[in-house]
């Protein structure tokens, strides 16, 4: 049975370095912000199969070598495992906890090694701590388990939630005296569970954190599709699809909606003025404050230039004429900025509500375009709607 626990040690150790060659050459078609991160993931990869190397020998090899340097190499290793994941997660700082922890589980091995020699020692101060180890580097990756959260991050926190509990167990098992093992080898108590998890938990980490870069990678190439990379709202073709499908739910459940068509008022002066930079500073200015006035479930998107869009599920005319109204105010009573310079901007907006049983975006967009270019007629910074002229030509 000792060569069965080597066995796997030694076969999980030699699939560890592997993949570590892997991810190494891996990161090079990763995005560059990425890289950094999946570096530190495959270096603690190439640390582990180190440590496991000199355990599996360690009864051939001195304390020092059989035991200190290999434990110190393996929390060395999850170490690095914890801050690449907190990095991955967007957690910043130097990760103190983490390098806390495994500093205090390196004196504790090097205590009981040299300065009073004790297996049970070692694994009565070491296994607590590593639990809390295990814990920091999931502790990102909790959010995962609210409805919606992420399967690879659920997988990858599970693994290492998995080892808090193990090592936890641990420590109360090798309290009782009749329980304990001898030895690192000692197929009594948890040893074989404990050789099975540590070698092994590194692997099946790697596969999940592998899922989470591919699932990070599918949306930001979706974003990169969907989204306008100048302000951050949809783009024409997302919004559109986006509208249709508000559209769609609103018709279904006899709900009115309503769209404002927005546009920046003599918009090519400030690109002539004061620069396309500057423009482009206002045009991401202008998408937020259309944020700050609409309601999170409303779309805001960029058709074109310096043309908004934003759909009000939900919402019927007058009461979008009135959104429409804060919105048109939240752009003119204060200046925009860029690099010092004040730069006035006014817009002019048409607002058009879905007709009964409608589910055509094109003509609402058609009617709204049609009621911002009469408030442009109209002298500009200021609302029009669709009704409005109706009314009007029924008039005329």
């Amino acid at each position: 049975m000792d060569l069965d626990l080597r066995s796997v040690v030694a076969v999980c150790a030699f699939l560890t370095l592997l993949l570590a060659v892997f991810m190494h050459f891996a990161s090079a078609r990763y995005p560059a912000k990425w890289r950094p991160t999946l570096l530190l993931w495959s270096r603690a990869l190439f640390v582990l199969p180190l440590g496991w190397a000199l355990l599996s020998l360690y009864e051939q090899l001195p304390l020092s070598l059989g035991v200190a340097l290999p434990s110190l190499l393996l929390y060395y290793g999850f170490g690095l495992l914890a801050v690449a994941l907190a990095r991955f997660m967007g957690v910043r700082g130097p990760q103190w906890q983490v390098w806390t922890v495994v500093a205090l589980t390196a004196l504790s091995t090097l205590f009981f090694t040299f300065v009073h020699e004790s297996h049970l020692g070692r694994v009565l101060s070491g296994s607590p701590l590593l639990a809390l180890l295990f814990f920091l580097t999931a502790r990102p990756l909790l959010d995962a388990f609210r409805a919606g959260g992420a399967v690879s991050q659920r997988i990858t926190a599970t693994v290492f939630l998995t080892g808090v509990a193990l090592m936890l167990a641990r420590t109360v098992v090798e309290s009782i005296p009749d329980w304990r093992a001898q030895g690192l080898y000692d197929l009594h108590s948890m040893q074989p569970l404990v050789l099975f998890y540590l070698p092994v938990a590194p692997l099946i980490a790697t596969f999940g954190f592998l899922l989470m870069s591919a699932d990070r990678l599918h949306a930001e190439l979706e974003q990169l599709a969907t989204l306008d990379p100048l302000t951050g709202a949809w783009n024409r073709r997302a919004m559109l699809e986006q509208c249709a499908r508000a559209l769609g739910l609103d018709r279904r459940h006899r709900r009115p909606s309503a769209l404002l068509l927005l546009d920046a008022d003599h918009f090519k002066r400030v690109n002539d003025t004061y620069g396309h930079e500057a423009g482009d500073a206002v045009l991401r200015e202008l998408v937020r404050r259309m944020r700050e006035v609409l309601r999170h479930e409303d779309l805001v998107g960029r058709l074109g230039g310096e043309e908004f869009v934003a759909l009000l599920p939900g919402t019927p005319e007058q009461g979008a004429a009135e959104v429409a109204e804060r919105l048109r105010e939240a752009v003119a009573r204060e200046n925009f900025f860029y690099r010092g310079e004040e730069i006035p901007l006014t817009v002019s907006i048409g607002v058009a509500e879905r007709e009964v049983g409608e589910a055509d975006i094109a003509a609402l967009v058609q009617r709204a375009d049609r009621a911002m270019y009469a408030a442009k007629r109209a002298g500009r910074d200021r609302v029009v709607t669709a009704s409005s002229l109706r009314a009007a030509a029924t008039l005329a």
